[in-house]
């Protein structure tokens, strides 16, 4: 942005001093030939407009300045402050990790402890699926209609029921061992995930991490700010740019248009002279 703005201020710089010189050369002919030989109307009263856009650019300029230098203040401040935190070794140095205890418990590792159950766990749901691979093979293997259908005698099905269904006794006892453990391992789960959080200080790193979070979302939300600031002025010099580009072109064409002009009235001036010595 200082780069941009002392680009501008140059050209306009330019426009006045060429506007300036133009005027002094003016007024250095208005001075040796004399107002009555001199006519033309002065330079300060035809370049009024082009003066007074000098003036409002300049006033531009100042206001630009004065946000320039607030907002370079802000960003020099904020990246020594609270930009650091975005910074990779800042945040990894900064980001709340869990901590195993720095005494050992009497339960043993509590991380191991903790492992082993959902080892566990997953061991159960795995002979789990075991029975229900067992309970459906024997049941595609059931035919108990056409044993039903063979049977002369209607009082011999009862029998004949109990005996099918006891081919799943085995299948119903394993079902009952396994929602058992299950229940015995869900509860030492619980236990061992009770005694980790307690020895991690989990509450404690949430907080922590809460903290932290929100610490990062305001660095965020000012790095953003800044940004849209730097990005305001960035636009801001772009179209100004072009706009002192224009009006050093329109003043530098205008000067060399009073030049001419200039020229040819030294020229009449001149003439008039030789015919007066003449006659």
């Amino acid at each position: 942005l200082r780069e941009a703005h002392e680009a501008c201020a140059h050209r306009v710089d330019a426009t006045e001093r060429a506007l300036d010189a133009e005027a002094t050369e003016d007024e250095a002919c208005r001075g040796a030939y004399g107002a009555d030989k001199w006519t033309r109307p002065p330079s300060s009263a035809l370049s009024r407009n082009l003066r007074d856009k000098i003036s409002a650019y300049r006033q531009n300029l100042a206001q630009a300045f004065r946000s320039d230098e607030s907002l370079r203040a802000r960003v020099t401040d904020a990246s020594e402050g609270v930009l650091r935190l975005l910074e990779p070794e800042s945040m990894a140095a900064a980001t709340p990790a869990l901590r195993a205890p720095m005494v050992s418990t009497s339960d043993g590792d509590v991380l191991a402890e903790l492992r082993a159950a959902v080892s566990d766990l997953e061991a159960i749901g795995a002979e789990r699926a075991g029975i229900e691979a067992t309970a459906k093979a024997i049941k595609e293997r059931d035919n108990i209609m056409a044993k039903v259908m063979a049977a002369e005698n209607p009082d011999a099905h009862e029998a004949l029921f109990e005996r099918e269904l006891a081919k799943y006794d085995e299948v119903r006892a394993a079902v009952a061992n396994n929602v058992s453990s299950q229940a015995d391992v869900l509860a030492r789960l619980r236990r061992e995930h009770e005694t980790f959080m307690r020895a991690y200080d989990v509450d404690g790193w949430r907080a922590a991490s809460a903290i932290h979070v929100e610490a990062t979302r305001d660095a965020l939300a000012h790095y953003r700010e800044l940004a849209s600031g730097i990005e305001r002025g960035t636009t801001f010099y772009a179209g100004f740019a072009a706009a002192t580009a224009q009006l050093l072109e329109e003043s530098e064409a205008w000067v060399e248009t009073r030049r001419r002009e200039k020229a040819q009235l030294e020229a009449a001036v001149a003439q008039r002279a030789q015919l007066l010595e003449e006659s």
